[in-house]
């Protein structure tokens, strides 16, 4: 199963006022073929980003025109800036999640900072301004509460942020189970948990406001990520790619349509003016807390590690330096699994297998074998079968197949104990980058891929099954704020 889409929105825009080096062009010229050669279908819906306006005004509550507003990002530098219109209102769209400084100044009076700004993914949050008469040197600086709400749009929803997700306990890493924490949300016990994935950990699919789970819908930086038969989500980013996670339970906007039940929407991490890296390494093996099976006696083998690492940052270059431009996050995540599993089986013994069966009537329930061929069914003498009804070619073929007893169990019933170990390996890696143009021009990537196949055995030696998974997602955008 593939996903391969792109998400764009706005037209690629040259020209810059900085100087256009070498390292600059490759960068920008790396961005604009992405976005040229995957472009598709214009999105409009911001699933992505986010958006802050809001009204300045003086001490007495009259409205200032053409005050300037300015963002400025806390770990990447973006500066955006707009303007007040006639009624002095301002708005700034397209602005990616994270923290934020917001200034509001204006000729005559004093500038006023906000600082410690956190914007959500598809968060619109209204900021408003009162300025005092004053100098343009002059500053007044007001800490943000550490809670923005959305004010200006009746969605409802939950927010987890790159902490929530990394820090709260989940199965085997996989972030859905978070979603069973919100309101609302309940895990689905029948067949339909919506899957052609073989997920590390226990992947939750679950049923929102009481719709079906396949009636979610799941986005990745604003790129459809569900996989089109079953409505399960198509790759599962790695918790420490995950910048924000928002689930939308009731949403009244029309770019969340399309399902009836929520909206799971994943935005990715991207780099920051400093370098930050993480390694990691989850270990577990049946050899010290799990209990031996209560039949055999034997313990079932488990070996498990699940390990990765990621890095983030300014791209630098021998003739290039990315701060506050060029960013890259890259993280991979490996997951080994061999667990053996115990399965009881009745072969025939070599005796069966020349049609001696005599040692049936020795069980504590003696079993006698009838000849079907006759007419009042007469019994076989001892057991032992009549050659002539013995397909030769049937013998070699369970010869081939079907190993040799090797113990007995369950009084007799089972008479081979199966322990070849199914194996379960993941290799997945996530990548993104980002390039920010101009003050309102910002151009970014990502590539998720993900192998994972299973192998498993049913009972019998050398007969496996194979469900191999292969998952892709690419999405690009270049996003132009035109306000």
């Amino acid at each position: 199963m593939k996903n391969q889409s792109l998400r764009t929105n706005s037209k690629i825009a040259g020209g810059d006022s900085r100087p256009f080096n070498k390292g600059v062009g490759f960068v920008y010229t790396l961005f604009l073929v992405a976005v040229c050669l995957f472009a598709c279908t214009p999105l409009l819906a911001q699933f992505d980003s986010s958006q802050i306006s809001g009204t300045v005004r003086d001490a007495s509550g009259a409205v200032i025109t053409s005050a300037t507003i300015q963002i400025q990002n806390r770990d990447t530098g973006l500066v955006r800036d707009s303007a007040t219109n006639s009624v002095g209102i301002y708005v700034l769209g397209q602005i990616p999640p994270g923290t934020y400084k917001v200034t509001a100044s204006a000729s005559g009076f004093s500038s006023m900072t906000q600082t410690g700004v956190a914007l959500g993914v598809s968060q619109s949050t209204t900021l408003d301004f009162t300025l005092k008469p004053g100098s343009s040197t002059e500053s007044v600086e007001v800490t943000a509460s550490a809670v923005t709400m959305d004010t200006a749009s009746t969605t409802l929803g939950a927010t987890l942020d790159t902490e929530a997700v990394n820090e709260l306990p989940t199965m085997g890493r996989n972030y859905s189970s978070l979603l069973l924490l919100q309101p609302g949300v309940s895990p689905i016990n029948d067949g339909a948990t919506g899957g052609y994935t073989n997920p590390v950990g226990t992947l939750y699919s679950p049923s929102i406001q009481g719709f079906n789970n396949l009636s979610n819908t799941y986005m990745l930086d604003g790129v459809n990520n569900n996989e089109a038969i079953s409505g399960a989500q198509i790759i599962t980013p790695i918790p420490d790619d995950i910048q924000e996670l928002k689930l939308v339970m009731h949403a009244d906007n029309a770019q969340f349509g399309g399902g009836l039940g929520g909206t799971i929407n994943v935005v990715t991490k991207s780099g920051t003016n400093t370098y930050h890296g993480a390694a990691w390494e989850y270990w577990r093996s049946s050899q010290f807390f799990d209990a031996p099976n209560s039949i055999s006696g034997l313990l079932a083998d488990l070996h498990q590690n699940q390990f990765g690492g990621d890095l983030g940052g300014a791209v630098r270059l021998p003739y290039y330096n990315g701060k506050n431009r060029t960013f890259f996050f890259a993280s991979y995540e490996g997951f080994r699994q061999s667990n053996a599993a115990q399965t009881f089986q009745y072969f025939p013994t070599a005796a069966e297998r020349t049609g001696d069966f005599s040692a049936l009537l020795n069980l504590s329930t003696p079993i006698q074998l009838y000849n079907p061929f006759t007419a009042n069914r007469a019994p076989f003498l001892n057991n032992q079968l009549d050659p002539s009804l013995i397909d030769q070619r049937l013998v070699d073929y369970a010869n081939k197949v079907y190993p040799l007893p090797n113990g007995s169990w369950n009084n007799g019933a089972s008479n081979y104990l199966d322990s070849s170990p199914g194996t379960h390996i993941s290799d997945q890696y996530d990548i993104r980058g980002d390039e920010y143009l101009t003050k309102k021009d910002l151009v970014w990537a990502h590539y998720l891929h993900q192998n994972d196949p299973i192998n498993s055995y049913g009972g019998i030696p050398h007969l496996n099954n194979t469900t191999g998974y292969l998952a892709h997602n690419f999405g690009a955008q270049d996003r132009k704020s035109v306000v």
